[in-house]
């Protein structure tokens, strides 16, 4: 097995494609900030002789289903394993191969109620803080992966001062996240982590001073439980005063994305609907 060539640019790999003439190319689509972009890629590379195969890799189900429509010719969805991949490179012959028509949905279903059974193992409390932190740094890029890139945790910012539980790179075209990138002009998105049955106003204050920045407008306060009142009127204090975007989310919250990923929709417009009562205080 020999690698002709590995490219970052979308442009440029009809053209490298062309020159190599490469049996397989395994296209990874959720790199794309204009997802259309690769979709048509793939059938554009259907056109060229000889023909290679097309192997799709998402997270995103919905997307795996769209590379199919226009020509992949196999799809491998989050969780394939590196047996798996080799069986998908090496051809349709292979005893392991996972075919066009396989379910991409499984493996998010198993790995969602995995999430889940952990969390719930977890205790408030100092005991599982990080614990909790581990957890959940794996579970945002397994629901917000499809629109956010090159995670980060512990990211230490500010000559140090600052410590941000997990960030993310928002290059999304899809609403919510366009919103907050274009709208509220946040590349970048933060995640605060709290091990709490109820957050604070401090916690609310703590990632107010993460987010006021040119590049940095939104952040969100995950926790165990919806905050209460005084925390909710906070928040609202928070971003109306420095024209930011404070979300929170809970344990239910959380369940209900991993539930919404499992069966193939868009864990993201929960958080729509949670940005959209924030904009009616």
């Amino acid at each position: 097995m020999l690698v002709c060539a590995v490219v970052s640019a979308i442009g440029a790999i009809t053209a490298v494609t062309t020159q190599s003439r490469p049996h397989v190319v395994l296209l990874d689509l959720k790199w794309q900030s204009e997802n259309r972009d690769a979709l048509h890629l793939i059938s554009t590379l259907k056109e060229i002789s000889p023909q290679p195969r097309i192997i799709a890799v998402s997270a995103d189900d919905r997307l795996l289903r769209a590379a199919k429509d226009s020509g992949a010719d196999m799809l491998l969805g989050k969780d394939f394993s590196k047996q798996q991949l080799l069986d998908a490179i090496r051809g349709p012959d292979s005893a392991t191969v996972v075919p066009l028509c396989a379910k991409t949905e499984t493996p998010a279903m198993e790995s969602g109620s995995e999430f889940r059974d952990r969390l719930r193992a977890l205790q408030p409390g100092y005991t599982d803080a990080r614990a909790y932190e581990t957890l959940m740094a794996e579970i945002i890029p397994f629901v917000f992966g499809a629109h956010l890139q090159d995670f980060q945790t512990q990211v230490r910012h500010g000559h140090g001062g600052e410590v941000w539980d997990l960030a993310g790179f928002n290059k999304s075209s899809y609403a919510i996240w366009e919103t907050f990138r274009v709208v509220h002009k946040s590349s970048q998105v933060i995640f605060e982590f709290k091990n709490v049955d109820s957050v604070s106003p401090r916690h609310v204050l703590q990632l107010a001073d993460y987010v006021s920045g040119s590049f940095l407008n939104v952040g969100l306060l995950v926790s165990r439980s919806k905050p209460k009142t005084a925390v909710l009127r906070k928040l609202s204090e928070t971003r109306t005063k420095l024209g930011c975007v404070l979300l929170w989310l809970s344990d239910c919250d959380i369940e209900a994305m991993l539930d919404v990923r499992a069966n193939s929709g868009e864990p993201s417009d929960i958080l729509a609907s949670r940005y959209s009562e924030m904009m009616r205080c």
